[in-house]
Formats: C-alpha cells, sequence, structure tokens
C-alpha cells in the first residue's frame, strides 16, 4: 500500500502543470539577492515575509514581477507537487519518501491590495528519527500536526495572507503563516520551525527604519489528551540601516494564555499600543507574562562577507551572571554568524554559525506561556539546553546545483523526572537545582549530520529533479541512535519539513 501511495503521487507529479510558486515563501535567496543589489538603498530582509509593496523593490527581484506592478488585477494559479523516494538503513533497511500535491494562488489589486494562499496535502514517510518524532510529538518541525497513516503521517499544509499598503509608508496584512526574524540560518527570535499561526501585522518603513508590530494567536497541544490551549504573541522588531554595511535590529516578545484558573483574558487590548514597551504594561496588568528582548546586528565586511549576531534574553539577573555561579535564571540564547557569496566565478555560497541557548530558555512557570506553538519551538528546533555549529555550502554551475549541510551540536534533556530545563514546554517552577547550571546537562546528547542534495532544473513545467543522502548520528549514555538515507525524486515544493534536527 505504501509503495502504491508513492507511485500514485509520482506519477500525477509527472503530469501536473507544475510552477515554483514563486514570492514570499522562498526566504533563504531573499537575503542573497539583498546582497547581490549593491545600492545606496539597503532592505530589511531579515524580517520574513517581506512586505510585496513596502519592499516592492526585492519582491520584484525574487517574485513574479507582472503581479507586482500596473493597475487592475493580476493574479495567478499554481500547481504545487513535491515528490521524494527512497530507503534509509536505521539500522534496517526500510523505505522513506514523502510526497505532496498543493495549489498556490497570488494575486494583487491595483498595486494596493494583495492576497496569497496555498494548499498541500502531504504523505510522508521519514527515516526513523522524524517518524519517532512525529509519534511523539503528533507535529513535525517546518510543517505542524500530522495524521497516523498506518505507519506512516499525513498532512494538510496550507497558508494564507491579505493585505493593503497605506498610503506610502505602511502596510497592513493578517493571515495564517510563518515568520522568521534574523539574518543566520537559524533564529533565536522567531524562526519558520514552529507550524503556521494566525497573525495580524502592521508594518511601518520610513528613512532607514523598518518598524513591524506582530499580533499572534498561537495554542499549546498536549501531547497525551490532544488537548489545546489558546495563547497570544505580540512582537515588536526595530530594523535600523546605520549605513549601507551595517544593521541594528531590536527585539521584544511577549506571551500570555488566554485563560488562567482565575480569568478568561483573551487577547489583551493594552499590548495592541504599537509604541510601549510590554513589561511595564505587563507590571501594570499585575499578570505574570512571558516578556523577551533581544537585539541582532549584521555588518556587510565587504561586498561578498556578512557577519551577523542576535542576542536574545528571556530572563536574567546581572548580579548573578557575574558571580558565574551558573545560576537557573540566567536565561539567554546567542548566536554568530558569517556568509560570503560569489566565491570562484559567482558560483559558491558558504555560511557558518555557532548557536548557543542555556538552560530554560524559553520557558515559563505556566507551561502554556512557553515560548513554542503546537509542541514546537518557535526559535530552534533543538529547543533550549543545546550549542551548535552549521555549516552550509550552495554550489551553482549553469543548471545545477549542489547543497551540503554539516552539523554538530550537544543538547541535554531531562531525564529520572528532574528539570534540567531541556524541554521547553515543562514549566521552570521546579529546577532541579539552583545553581551550577550548565549548557546541554541532564541527559546529555551530542548530534552528528550531514545532509546533501543535488538538484537540476529540468524543462518540463518548472520541475526539478533532486537526489540527496542523509548521515544522522546521535550519541549518548542509553542509545546511540544513527539514520542514514538516501532519496530521488522531483519537486517544485517550497514548503518541505525540516530534516536538519
Amino acid at each position: 500500500m505504501r509503495y502504491g501511495i508513492l507511485l500514485a503521487f509520482f506519477l500525477f507529479s509527472l503530469i501536473a502543470e507544475s510552477q515554483i510558486p514563486t514570492g514570499y515563501q522562498h526566504w533563504e535567496n531573499l537575503s542573497e539577492t539583498e546582497h547581490r543589489i549593491h545600492t545606496s538603498k539597503p532592505h530589511h530582509t531579515h524580517i520574513r515575509p517581506l512586505s510585496p509593496f513596502l519592499d516592492s523593490t526585492l519582491v520584484t527581484l525574487t517574485a513574479d514581477s507582472s503581479l507586482l506592478k500596473g493597475d487592475g488585477l493580476r493574479y495567478t494559479i499554481k500547481p504545487v507537487a513535491d515528490l521524494m523516494g527512497g530507503g534509509s538503513a536505521s539500522p534496517s533497511f526500510g523505505v522513506a519518501g514523502f510526497g505532496s500535491l498543493g495549489a498556490h494562488f497570488t494575486g494583487v489589486f491595483n498595486d494596493r491590495f494583495y492576497l496569497n494562499t496555498g494548499y498541500q496535502f502531504g504523505y510522508l514517510y521519514f527515516p526513523d528519527h522524524l517518524q519517532l518524532f512525529a509519534k511523539h510529538k503528533r507535529t513535525l518541525p517546518g510543517l505542524g500536526e500530522v495524521t497516523p497513516i498506518g505507519d506512516a503521517f499525513g498532512t494538510h499544509y496550507w497558508t494564507a495572507s491579505a493585505g493593503m499598503r497605506i498610503g506610502k509608508f505602511f502596510n497592513l496584512d493578517i493571515g495564517r503563516d510563518k515568520h522568521f526574524w534574523g539574518n543566520g540560518y537559524r533564529s533565536m527570535i522567531l524562526s519558520n520551525n514552529a507550524a503556521p499561526y494566525y497573525y495580524g501585522r502592521f508594518t511601518t518603513k520610513v528613512w532607514k527604519i523598518k518598524y513591524t508590530n506582530l499580533f499572534t494567536g498561537m495554542d499549546n497541544l498536549d501531547e497525551l489528551t490532544q488537548e489545546r490551549r489558546r495563547k497570544y504573541m505580540a512582537l515588536h522588531s526595530l530594523s535600523w540601516n546605520i549605513n549601507h554595511r551595517v544593521n541594528l535590529t531590536l527585539y521584544e516578545a511577549i506571551v500570555w494564555q488566554a485563560q488562567d484558573t482565575l480569568s478568561q483574558r483573551g487577547f489583551e487590548p493594552a499590548y495592541l499600543n504599537p509604541f510601549i514597551f510590554y513589561r511595564p504594561v505587563e507590571f501594570a496588568q499585575g499578570s505574570a507574562d512571558n516578556a523577551l528582548l533581544g537585539l541582532e546586528m549584521r555588518i556587510e565586511i565587504t561586498t561578498k562577507v556578512q557577519l551577523y549576531t542576535q542576542l536574545y534574553f528571556d530572563e536574567f539577573l546581572m548580579a548573578e551572571l557575574r558571580r558565574g555561579a551558573g545560576w537557573w535564571g540566567n536565561k539567554f540564547a546567542w548566536q554568530i554568524g558569517a556568509k560570503s557569496w560569489d566565491l570562484f566565478k559567482d558560483s559558491l555560497m558558504l555560511q557558518t554559525e555557532f548557536n548557543l541557548v542555556r538552560p530554560f530558555t524559553y520557558t515559563h512557570g505556566s507551561e502554556v506561556q512557553s515560548y513554542g506553538h503546537l509542541n514546537q519551538s518557535l526559535a530552534h528546533p533543538l529547543e533550549t539546553n543545546f550549542i551548535e555549529w552549521v555549516s552550509r555550502a550552495k554550489w551553482i554551475r549553469e543548471n545545477e546545483i549542489l547543497h551540503g549541510t554539516f552539523i554538530l551540536g550537544s543538547f541535554g534533556r531531562d531525564k529520572e523526572g528532574l528539570n534540567y530545563g531541556g524541554d521547553v514546554f515543562t514549566s521552570y517552577a521546579d529546577p532541579w537545582q539552583a545553581y551550577d547550571n550548565r549548557i546541554a546537562q541532564g541527559e546529555k546528547n551530542t548530534l552528528l549530520q550531514f545532509i546533501g542534495e543535488y538538484e537540476r532544473p529540468l524543462d518540463f513545467y518548472g520541475l526539478s529533479a533532486v537526489g540527496g543522502i542523509g548521515v544522522r548520528k546521535v550519541f549518548n549514555s542509553l542509545d546511540s541512535p544513527f539514520d542514514a538515507w538516501l532519496m530521488v525524486g522531483v519537486r517544485t515544493s517550497l514548503v518541505r519539513p525540516y530534516r536538519d534536527i
């Protein structure tokens, strides 16, 4: 049965008039495009999705420009297809693969209103580590909730957004989608790791500044009962292009639950003020919400080299930081990385990145107010209590593309019923000890992973032929699981689950 479904997806993919849904979801290439522009008016590509009208110069370079210019209605409807099939060894050999079909619609009216919506149904059978993840969490990184179909899983992935330009400097959009804030491959602030969520966003862009107000509705999902509990999040980002080469961005976020033991709060209107600091409002409300602060800087060293860093504060005391005694409440995350483009005659992109997150970071006294959505962290797929090094390369030669990603990491998980700060969705109310907390404490795991992929565009309805290999090994005191896989297929879809966790 499994082979029959995969074969059906393969045949349907070949006859579908598929074309890549260019535009709002093709995030990785946006920063590359910005880097290549080299104008005296740099953009703010680290706040994504972009605003189609405020960021129109950049969007038209990465999307179908006919949708974003001119009067009247412009629209396109594009089928989406994705099929990868092969085998895995973990340790015994088995089938692995995924297939999805769907469609994507984009429309723009009078260069003032726009609509994006898309849907894909996926049938997924992954290597062991992702199969076990899906069975335990009932979700998959980057996709969201999954439904068991025999030994495999099915997923219904959909996004939608509608927006309008208000004058020259403002943009308003609402919808259901994911957001990514940061210059790195990962983000310590907000990434596309979790499932799509409902949101409203108001963007202001004037002079060298882009100011974003994001309001979201999310859910905590109980792994055992599958009960959903609603929560909300408000975020600010202030991005300032100091000059052509330096960008400084400040972030602020607050998470609160819709209902607690005392009252039904719902959405808190006090957080709608776009110019306030959230912490004083939280104190004034007498609530114990989850407030967070972040800072980011990007520096263009040369026209081909970029450095970036992110610093995220969940909670800390300066006196405890100075003591260096490992107080559990010093919760922060840090990222530093570098990118280079156009090496060896415009053919090679390299990126290396270091990520560090202290134990208990992103957690809260109330599990519902943790920094996550549907059992997925809103920041990093390793959640918390880890250190990671990621290096990536992309080589382009004529119509051939090679991708490679190498990951080395160490992360700690809770054990023996004690809270070592290794689970975002566990309350920090009872840490295993107040002091001497170290990164990767608890059940320590060392992760080693490599994923390589070859892609060749086909002259056939936008399809690309793809082949990939992956090797993943985790070392710990209890077990040392090993995964290896080989997959080939065709695809047009840009919505694919994370595999590099």
